[in-house]
């Protein structure tokens, strides 16, 4: 297994989908219902939803990231800044978790972070989502219970 690391392309639009579908239905099959998981990843992850980023990947003004094994996208990162940085989404395919795909897409998207000026950035994670708790809180992110959501925790790390 040779882990890459890079810039999502455009033809890489496809296979970030097909991740993103293998993930949710791993991570959110016991939260929500098959039918809204294909709906939610169907509309986020979108031909035009995914190209719409590309210009400011492509300027650097977002982190989009993969990672590959071969040809296979097994994971991603995105990260920008709306009002303030966030991490929008990280997810790592089921028979990948667990091997530090995760945890270097994160420490490239802090680079990233780090460069820009960013001090701190947050990010949103479901609070059934127990996996996905316990990764952000081993990797120093502290949970802020007077900016949750009603289903999520609000969750920030400083740089």
């Amino acid at each position: 297994m040779a882990i890459r690391f890079r810039r999502m392309l455009k033809s890489d639009i496809d296979n970030v989908r097909e991740a993103a579908m293998a993930s949710w239905k791993h991570t959110y099959s016991e939260i929500f219902a098959d039918v809204f998981i294909e709906k939610f990843v169907n509309e986020n992850y979108s031909q035009g939803a995914l190209e719409s980023l590309l210009p400011m990947i492509r300027a650097g003004e977002m982190f989009f990231h993969v990672a590959t094994d071969e040809s296979r996208i097994v994971g991603y990162c995105h990260m920008g800044k709306i009002s303030t940085w966030e991490l929008f989404r990280i997810y790592i395919v089921p028979q990948y978790q667990s091997k530090g795909i995760g945890k270097k897409l994160l420490c490239k998207g802090e680079e990233y972070l780090r460069r820009k000026g960013a001090k701190k950035y947050f990010c949103f994670v479901h609070r059934k989502n127990k996996n996905g708790l316990m990764f952000y809180l081993k990797r120093g992110f502290v949970h802020i219970p007077e900016k949750d959501k009603p289903d999520e925790w609000h969750m920030e790390k400083k740089l």
